[in-house]
């Protein structure tokens, strides 16, 4: 793997990592695009939701995975409201409402068929929240300024390592975020929608899935999500 990032940073002498401006008579310089592939952190590829990929097995095996991981966190309330009760119910004054959404990603897409690993991540839509009342987000939040290190770095620097014969080691936490309390007292509930294809069977009639009990139901969520806005503060007091 360090010979791999090594090889993209480092550019050979028959193949130019960078590109090679030609001239051209009467217009602007253009340039060919890189011969090589630029590994600049061994990062996960993203797959589109709707490509086949999107759709196949793999997809939903990691799917599954994760939305069986969160359940077993204790992440939400497993009991619904429909939104339009939420908004009149006197319990609760205030409360944070946003959309989920899930992001698929093959790691190590480079590396050998074996090698490779399907990642699904369940996010807050934290550019998208709404308050009940309509306040402001900035009057709500409690805490959304953290020290987030740089993923890059994280991966670049034991391929340096590595390839300079030296030792680093890195050490990755299992899920962090879900590991911070949002539902405590003195901090303003969340509620997510779901999207309806991750609905479970008894939010239909029956288990028909043509026949929903709900129109837009809601969760309320007792642990943070990724994108949610006070998420890598919450996460940081948990280190402390």
């Amino acid at each position: 793997m360090a010979r791999i990032l090594w090889g993209a940073l480092v550019r050979p002498s028959a193949q130019p990592c960078a590109p090679t401006k030609v001239a051209t008579s009467g217009h602007r310089a253009s340039s060919t695009l890189p011969s090589r592939p630029f590994w600049c952190s061994l990062a996960a590829r993203i797959v589109k939701p709707k490509s086949e990929e999107g759709k196949s097995e793999f997809t939903l095996k990691a799917t599954a995975k994760e939305l069986k991981g969160l359940r077993a966190k204790n992440t939400r309330d497993e009991e619904a409201m429909e939104l339009s009760d939420l908004r009149k119910d006197p319990r609760y004054p205030e409360a944070f409402i946003g959309g989920v959404f899930g992001i698929l990603g093959v790691k190590h897409d480079e590396m050998p068929e074996e090698m490779k690993g399907w990642k699904y991540r369940i996010v807050f839509r934290g550019q998208d929240v709404r308050s009940k009342t309509g306040t402001g987000l900035v009057g709500l939040l409690e805490e959304v300024s953290n020290s987030p290190a740089r993923f890059t770095a994280s991966q670049c620097a034991p391929a340096a390592a590595a390839v300079t014969g030296k030792e680093a080691t890195l050490r990755d936490v299992e899920q962090a975020f879900l590991q911070g309390l949002i539902d405590t007292p003195g901090w303003v509930p969340t509620w997510t929608e779901l999207p309806r294809e991750w609905w479970p069977d008894e939010w239909f009639v029956h288990g028909d899935r043509t026949r929903p009990r709900f129109h837009r139901p809601a969760r309320k969520f007792r642990r943070t999500l990724y994108g949610h806005p006070e998420a890598g503060a919450i996460w940081e007091k948990v280190l402390k």
